[in-house]
């Protein structure tokens, strides 16, 4: 949508149908965000301020302990691993 330097051009007069007036309104505001706004994808790395003893290597340690376990998980191994545990 062209949105011109006159805003009321943008603008219909029929004053009577407020949905089309919105419509209009949600369409300027629409295509200014797009033109105007670029999306990026930030990951949040920081350790927390109340666990300072969290290193980037425990982090490391715990996401190769999480993909090692959905790989269990996914295979069917933990259910005998956890099936073992309880019968102790």
């Amino acid at each position: 949508m062209h949105l011109s330097t006159n805003l009321q051009e943008n603008f219909t007069n029929n004053h009577e149908n407020p949905n089309e007036e919105f419509n209009n309104i949600f369409l300027i505001f629409k295509s200014s965000v797009e033109h105007n706004v670029t999306l990026i994808q930030s990951r949040k790395l920081t350790k927390p301020a109340s666990k300072p003893w969290i290193t980037k290597g425990l982090l490391n340690s715990i996401k190769t302990k999480n993909k090692f376990y959905k790989t269990a998980l996914d295979s069917g191994i933990a259910d005998e691993f956890t099936k073992n545990l309880t019968t102790f």
